[in-house]
């Protein structure tokens, strides 16, 4: 019940049975929400929107928006639409507001205009293709003619890319959903937000990582693994570099990462002063089995186990991990060698230590872990 405070004041209790109901897309919108440049990210509901800006030598305040599942209330009635390919051949329909056109060109086009088009004048196709062929060469789209109105779309876009300027759509261009989301992927080649916030992140995410080394031999059975003591000797991948010394293989394995679950790799040196990660190859495949395994035999379950050898952790920057090639030095943060630990489907049972033996490094037991 109210109870009045003042004049202009009162406490209203809420109705009991009534319950929270969702917003609806129409009711977000008068909620402090720019449809231009405000960047919205909602997954569950497959709504996303979000612009790049970038410079251009003729014009400065222009962005490219791609917006998904955010029905456009602009009204396109009075735009001029074009016909065009993608660099791929798939149709993109080009709304352009006439406004733009004449900012651009300095001449007045209108959709009745545009089917006039009288032949002893400069063609009107000429002259909005000029309003946007700097957008067209971007995207690498071919204009090919005006649509009529009876190919203009029955409905306004949910799905579209738009072209603003200052805030104000200008553009619109609708497709099909790859389509818009290859030309998406164009568009980040031009925006320097875009280039400017992926350095920033780049150099703050570090993806942790696991390393190992590689033995000669993998799959052990479980009657020889149960008699490896202390003392007793296991060859490992050597590698001589000239004038380097020897390099011990491996591997490196990105953790929490789903498009990382390769493992890729790695050489490692030691020395009396340091020890170094160098990068192998781009991808060894899941496991290092395969070889093991070319034969085609079947191997029954938990007759022959495969052996790790853990050597350490570390973390790449995502940049540096984007840049990453064959040679490439990669900083191990986290290490006890030349004390290593073997493992079996990552649970350690043996400790053991890197040593020389016979002009190769063995991996010698030092004790067995319960």
């Amino acid at each position: 019940m109210a109870q009045e405070l003042s004049s202009d004041m009162e406490v209203i209790d809420p109705p009991q049975d009534e319950k929270p109901s969702p917003w609806l897309v129409s009711g977000l919108r008068k909620v402090g929400y720019d449809r231009v440049s405000t960047r919205i990210y909602a997954r569950q509901c497959q709504q996303v929107q979000y612009s790049y800006p970038f410079e251009s030598p003729t014009v400065s305040g222009l962005s490219l928006r791609y917006t998904q599942n955010f029905p456009y209330t602009g009204g396109l009635s009075t735009s001029v639409w074009l016909l065009a390919y993608s660099e791929e051949g798939n149709q993109v329909d080009l709304a352009v507001d006439p406004a733009y056109v004449f900012q651009r060109t300095g001449c007045i086009v209108s959709p009745r205009l545009v089917h006039w088009n009288a032949e002893e004048i400069v063609p009107i196709f000429d002259i909005v293709v000029s309003a946007v062929s700097e957008l067209a060469l971007m995207l690498s789209l071919q204009i090919h003619r005006f649509l009529t109105v009876e190919e203009w779309p029955a409905k306004e876009p949910v799905t579209y890319l738009a072209l603003d300027h200052r805030r104000e759509c200008k553009v619109v261009m609708t497709a099909d959903t790859p389509t818009l989301q290859c030309l998406d992927q164009k568009i980040r080649t031009y925006s320097t937000d875009f280039w400017r916030n992926h350095e920033r992140m780049g150099c703050a995410i570090r993806i942790p990582s696991v390393i190992s080394i590689y033995p000669t031999r993998s799959l052990w059975s479980t009657q020889e693994l149960a008699s490896l003591g202390e003392g007793d000797l296991l060859a490992v991948q050597n590698f001589h570099v000239p004038d380097v010394g020897v390099r011990l293989r491996g591997g490196i394995r990105f953790k929490n990462h789903r498009n990382l679950k390769k493992q890729f790799e790695v050489f490692i040196q030691m020395n009396e002063e340091d020890t170094t990660l160098y990068f192998g190859s781009d991808d060894i495949g899941d496991s290092e089995t395969q070889d093991n395994l070319l034969d085609g035999s079947p191997i029954a379950p938990l007759e022959e186990i495969q052996l790790e050898i853990h050597a350490g952790k570390t973390t790449v920057l995502f940049n540096d991990l984007c840049n990453v090639q064959a040679g490439t030095l990669i900083e191990l943060r986290e290490h006890s060698l030349p004390y290593v630990k073997l493992c079996v489907m990552g649970s350690p049972i043996l400790e053991g230590e890197l040593v020389n033996f016979q002009d190769q490094v063995m991996i010698q037991i030092t004790k067995r872990l319960d």
